[in-house]
């Protein structure tokens, strides 16, 4: 979609990082086993996409579908699917960081925030086209009745994925959106240069002894340049454990350091 000319975006093949999509690809065409009992597919994709919509609409609408980053990285689209970290394996939770951020690499205000009640379920239901139901929109539910006693209330948040077409696809997804809105925080930082390395979609480990974060993974969701020429980051929590698929617990590897050559 992204390079055809004609009904998708027209995007030269020089401007698609070609390994990034491959390695993607083969994440979502892992066999794996749903919290259903069944097993089929990770990730699976049936869905019409109108050209009456913007490009941008389309793509989106497909990347929610994948769980999938793509941002635009030294002149190329390039793809990132939001799992348990791993870098070719959807099931594993052994990630390794792609930067160990500290306090000296922090500069100015650092906001960290929790959950709030606006972005908070114990309903989550999750809208999916059925095929097995003449292709009409089936909708699924994830709750887990001791936290609806202990809000008081209900908070339901209802979602579309027009791209999914399995209902246990759909069940894993609603679990993993009401599981997500209950135990991630979000943290927000301006950081020195040397971030530059990171790309959105990429996992770090933040350490910080002012906000009690000692090697903490976080998910970078954004970047941008300040007036000061320091790179602003946002950046979800990140817990693996919480992912569809992924059965241990989280192992986090410390990020490559390059040496200088001894000549």
């Amino acid at each position: 979609y992204l390079m055809n000319p004609v009904y998708g975006c027209g995007i030269p093949k020089e401007e698609i990082d070609a390994d990034s999509f491959k390695r993607a690809a083969i994440k979502c065409n892992q066999r794996v086993q749903y919290s259903t009992g069944y097993s089929g597919k990770a990730i699976t994709c049936n869905a019409v996409i109108s050209t009456k919509s913007s490009l941008f609409d389309n793509v989106k609408r497909l990347l929610i579908g994948t769980r999938g980053f793509m941002p635009f990285i030294q002149g190329r689209y390039k793809i990132n699917i939001e799992d348990g970290g791993n870098a070719t394996d959807i099931t594993s939770s052994t990630l390794t960081s792609a930067f160990d951020v500290t306090e000296k690499h922090m500069v100015g205000d650092i906001a960290l925030k929790g959950e709030d009640k606006q972005n908070k379920y114990n309903q989550v239901i999750v809208k999916y086209i059925d095929p097995d139901l003449g292709f009409t929109e089936q909708e699924v539910a994830y709750t887990e009745s001791a936290d609806v006693t202990a809000d008081g209330e209900d908070l339901i948040g209802e979602f579309d994925f027009h791209t999914i077409s399995n209902k246990n696809q759909a069940t894993d997804i609603a679990r993993l959106i009401y599981k997500k809105s209950r135990n991630q925080r979000f943290l927000s930082f301006s950081a020195t240069p040397e971030l530059l390395e990171v790309e959105p979609g990429d996992i770090i480990t933040v350490t910080s002894t002012v906000l009690n974060l000692s090697q903490t993974t976080f998910r970078v969701l954004s970047m941008s340049f300040t007036k000061d020429g320091f790179v602003s980051v946002q950046a979800r929590e990140h817990i693996a454990s919480l992912y569809p698929f992924v059965q241990n617990e989280q192992i986090v590897l410390p990020s490559q350091t390059y040496k200088p050559s001894m000549y």
